[in-house]
């Protein structure tokens, strides 16, 4: 009896041991990141000028007949596409006179059919029958060109554009020829800016860029040999690649650079692993001192320079941004920063 007891005390002690053991933490150690310092960007050989888009080519557009304007259904400033209409004339004359020509023409083509039929037959002679052809052909060409004159009440544009100015009013009657509305091209604009004359061999030799929505890299076109009452000279600058579509009568900065890599000094620069892609965008992770999450900052990239880096907006200077293993994070996450290694002490030494 005394056995028992002792074994069942034993276990129960045995038991009582192992719940008083401390357990092991399973939470999740905070992840550890390295993070770089944004810094700002900035060209010391940099210029900027206000600048306007404006269009290469501005034309006319008339109707091909005379008539009173009913209606106008663009404005000025207003984007068109090509083949849309943009004026129409009174149309109530040219469909009565397409009406008659119809009526006519309807007749002379039974007459004609009859014709063929008895020349067929050999009851009419060749003579006959090449009248009534000839006089269904001219009716024919007739009553097509009543057709267009109908269709020419709708003044269509020639191209893509915007409308620039409208010559004419609804109810105003107007010959044929004459400009209603002028157009301008959205397909090729150029860059126009005014710069002083000290600013001329810059303008000339250096990298120029429009800087809107993005900066766009410009070709130099031409710079007027006359300066303005205001001692400043026009130059034009068409763009290698307008795949933003800018359009014209916007307005921006021209920047002129001697290095390509250096444009905005308004920009960042971190090193280009930081970036990464979500979604169509672009984003970095930014920490801070006195939090242990990172913060998903949307990011505009503007290029990469020649040191691997890039050059962006979006964050600030001074931001510590995540720089190695930015695919592995998310926002929910606890993040360690790894410290520095020191400028003086480089092994770690103490």
């Amino acid at each position: 009896m005394y056995k028992i007891k002792y074994f069942v005390f034993s276990a129960l002690a045995l038991l009582l041991a192992g719940c008083s053991q401390p357990k092991k933490s399973t939470d999740p150690q905070p992840r550890s990141v390295k993070v770089k310092e944004a810094t700002l960007f900035s060209d010391p050989t940099r210029a900027c000028y206000p600048a306007k888009i404006i269009a290469t080519e501005e034309y006319n557009v008339a109707f091909r007949q005379g008539g009173m304007i009913v209606r106008i259904p663009v404005g000025v400033g207003q984007q068109v596409r090509q083949g849309e209409t943009i004026a129409i004339l009174d149309t109530r004359d040219y469909q009565t006179q397409l009406n008659a020509t119809q009526a006519r023409f309807d007749q002379v083509k039974a007459e004609y059919e009859r014709v063929a039929a008895l020349y067929k037959r050999g009851s009419v002679s060749p003579n006959d029958y090449e009248k009534a052809t000839s006089g269904m052909n001219q009716l024919a060409e007739q009553l097509q060109a009543h057709k267009n004159a109908l269709a020419d009440c709708h003044l269509k544009a020639p191209s893509a554009g915007k409308i620039e100015r409208i010559n004419f009013k609804q109810g105003e009657t107007i010959g044929a020829g004459m400009p209603v509305i002028c157009m301008v091209d959205n397909e090729r604009p150029e860059a126009e800016v005014f710069i002083p004359a000290e600013a001329i061999d810059q303008a000339k030799s250096s990298n120029a860029y429009f800087d809107k929505n993005g900066v766009h890299e410009l070709r130099f076109v031409s710079l007027t040999p006359k300066a303005t009452s205001g001692g400043l000279y026009k130059a034009r600058y068409a763009f290698k690649n307008n795949d933003a579509k800018i359009r014209t009568g916007e307005v921006g900065n021209i920047l002129f650079s001697s290095q390509p890599d250096q444009v905005v000094s308004s920009y960042c620069e971190i090193p280009t692993e930081a970036v990464f892609e979500s979604d169509g965008s672009s984003y970095v992770w930014v920490m801070n001192e006195t939090s242990t999450r990172a913060l998903k900052k949307s990011v505009r990239p503007v290029k990469i320079r020649n040191n691997g880096n890039m050059i962006l907006s979006g964050i600030s200077a001074g931001d510590q941004v995540v720089v190695a293993g930015v695919h592995t994070i998310t926002e929910d996450m606890e993040l360690r920063i790894l410290p520095q290694p020191s400028k003086t002490n480089i092994g770690g030494l103490k």
